[in-house]
Parts: C-alpha cells; structure tokens; sequence
C-alpha cells in the first residue's frame, strides 16, 4: 500500500474503475484460498516464498479494489461523499471485527485453511457479481490538469492539501498507537480477559457511529470546522486515557477517555477525506478521475503510513517513557493538527471578509456614480 498505492493512484484513469475494482477483489479472492493450501507444503524455504509472493498479489489486489471503491462511492453519491465513506468505513470496521472471531470459529471447527477457503471464494464469487452488475466507468476523464503524474504534482502544491493528507495520517496513527500499549496499561487494574476485550471492543463499537458525522458535515457543509472539533476532542481524550502525566489513573475517568476517543477518531477520520477533496476543488481543480484518484490514494497512502508509525512509535514511547509520557504523542500530533486547521479558517474568513468588503467598496462607489450620472442628466435637460 505504501509503496504502490500512489502508483496505482497515477494510472487508475487508463485500468479504469470497474476493470480496477474486478480485478481487485478477485485478487484478494484467490490469494487467501491459495494461501490456505500452503498447509499442505511441508518444506520450510518453498512456503515463505510462496507465502510473500501470496501476500503481495493480496496487497495488489487490495490497493486496485480500495482506490476503486472510494473513487466509485465519491462519483455516484457526489453530493453525499462524507456520508458514503462513513458508511464504507463503518462497514470495514464490521468486517474487521466479526472477521477474526468466524476465523478463529472455522479454524477450530474445520483446520487450518477453511477461513482461507471460504472467505477467498466469497471474494471470488463477489468479483463476478460485480463484473456483471457494475455499470461502465461514466465519469468525465477530462481536467484542468493535463495529465496524472503531472496532476498528482500539481495537487501537491497546493497547502490545505498537504495539511489535510497529514490530517488523514494522524486519524490512522491513534488506533494502531493505543492498541499497542493499551493493554500492558490496564494491567494495573487487575482486569479479567473478558473485561480486558469489552474496554477493547468499546472504542470499535464507538466508531460506528461514523454515518452520524459523515451525515451532518454533507448536510452542514462545515468540514473545517468538523476537523478542528475532532482534533480538540481527540486530546481531551487521550488526556483522559493517560492520563496526562501528574494526575493519577483512574479506571472510570480512562472508560470515559476511550468513549471520547471513540468519537473522535469518527470525526477526524470522515472529516479528514472530505476536506482533502474540498481543498482540492476549491484551488480550482476541476473534479475528474486524476483529482478523485489522489483523494482516495492520498487518504489511503497517509493512513497506511500512520498505522504503521503508530505501533511502532508506541512501542518505543512506552518502553522509554511508560504509558503516561508515551501518549503524549497523541496529544502533540492533534495539536498541530488543531493549530492548523485554524490557520485554515482563519485565512478563509479573512478572505471572505476582503471579498464582502472589496463587493460593499464596489456596490457604493457605483451608486455614487449612478447619483452623479442622474444629478448632470437634470443639469443637461434643464
């Protein structure tokens, strides 16, 4: 994802959606199902190669259906794009956590590559139905910008875009980072497995109110605003979660710390995408399949980066500093994130002010020339 993901992003116009996306899920399909054949290869050397090969037509595969799908959801549902990706979201986060819990189910029930099997051929099945069913790719090919690379290269200049890329790092990092070193945190409150799993599941759960968010930045048209509130929420909630060093843990306040977190990670996630794509447009960009692509890669790419600097900057962080000092990265990171974000809003408001007042300038020395115009027309008739 992180290396080819923006490869992929580039030519998406000539693959094209619907041949992107088919050959996708079909990949992500038949790699599990031959993966799960790899039981029956006994010879240590043959299966990690054959199990890195596997994996990496699995990446492939994910890369072309992932950058497919977002493109395709932001081109039917234009005027509801929030709202389409909370769902597409929401529903990842479903599959992520039902997946594991039927894997382990069908594993213990039927060996080793049943899981494997039967989600590969679902893939596989899903392919072909979408192969049938999805209509051609319908969106206009033509943009201000001549051609991909290039246009990738012009969207790149653009700040608010760089701002918001990092905005979509930072929602991929917090996750990852509290999974870490969560649970070696809740040990001092002397926690059973089962209640170890729920504090887990509880922020998950909390995420499934994305929709939510997703529906009122569409409806509200204030995206900025959703990604400053979601960036101050998302301190208060790891100042909660630590807590912040000097006060004392607290197995109540850290309960309603992850609920916050819960929340915010929404927010920041759907709001994120959206003012990635709105900052795009509004530098005159017209929307096409470059502009659309190098959303969608754009957020995928700085997310994959995130959750992989997230653990491994927690683990680091905690074994150094401990839990307390280690979230403090958190904290660091939604500050700039918050910081810059009102830089944003603020030079739009400024702006827009500058605009009303150049209009109110221009309106009233029209008037005045309007009078004097009328004032020498009585003069000449008189």
């Amino acid at each position: 994802m992180l290396v080819f993901g923006p490869i992929f992003g580039v030519y998406m116009e000539k693959i094209g959606l619907k041949r992107a996306f088919v050959i996708g899920v079909f990949l992500n399909g038949i790699s599990p199902v031959l993966f799960g054949l790899l039981d029956f290869v006994d010879s240590y050397t043959p299966y990690l190669i054959l199990s890195l090969l596997l994996r990496g037509f699995e990446g492939f595969g994910a890369i072309l259906f992932l950058c497919s799908m977002f493109m395709m959801s932001t081109t039917v549902f234009h005027g509801r794009v929030a709202m389409s990706f909370a769902i597409l979201q929401t529903v990842f986060l479903v599959g992520n956590s039902i997946g594991p819990l039927l894997g382990s189910l069908l594993n213990s029930s039927f060996g080793y590559a049943a899981p494997y099997i039967l989600f590969g051929i679902l893939q596989m099945i899903t392919s072909v139905l979408a192969a049938w069913t999805l209509p051609k790719d319908t969106l206009n090919t033509s943009s201000s910008i001549s051609n991909s690379l290039r246009g990738y290269l012009e969207i790149l200049k653009i700040p608010s875009v760089a701002i918001f890329i990092y905005a979509c790092g930072v929602s991929g990092t917090g996750p990852e980072f509290l999974t870490a070193i969560l649970e070696p945190n809740l040990r001092q409150f002397s926690l059973g497995k089962v209640e170890v799993g729920l504090v887990f599941c509880l922020v998950a759960f909390l995420q499934l109110v994305s929709p939510l968010w997703g529906y009122l930045i569409d409806i509200l048209k204030k995206p900025h605003l959703f990604a400053l509130i979601g960036s101050i929420v998302m301190v208060t909630a790891v100042v909660m979660v630590g807590p912040f060093p000097g006060i004392n843990p607290d197995y109540g306040i850290l309960v309603a710390g992850l609920v916050t977190f819960g929340l915010a990670q929404g927010i920041l996630s759907v709001s994120s995408i959206t003012n990635l794509r709105l900052s795009i447009m509004q530098n005159g960009i017209k929307e096409s399949m470059i502009s659309i692509s190098f959303v969608s890669m754009g957020y995928l790419t700085a997310t994959s980066v995130g959750a992989t600097i997230g653990p491994l900057m927690a683990g680091v962080l905690y074994q150094e500093f401990g839990f307390q000092n280690a979230t403090l990265f958190l904290i660091v990171g939604n500050l700039i994130l918050g910081f810059l974000v009102l830089g944003i809003i603020f030079c739009r408001t400024s702006k827009s002010i500058a605009r009303s007042a150049e209009y109110s300038d221009t309106s009233h020395n029209d008037a005045e020339k309007n009078l004097l115009f009328n004032r020498s027309s009585r003069m000449s008739y008189s």
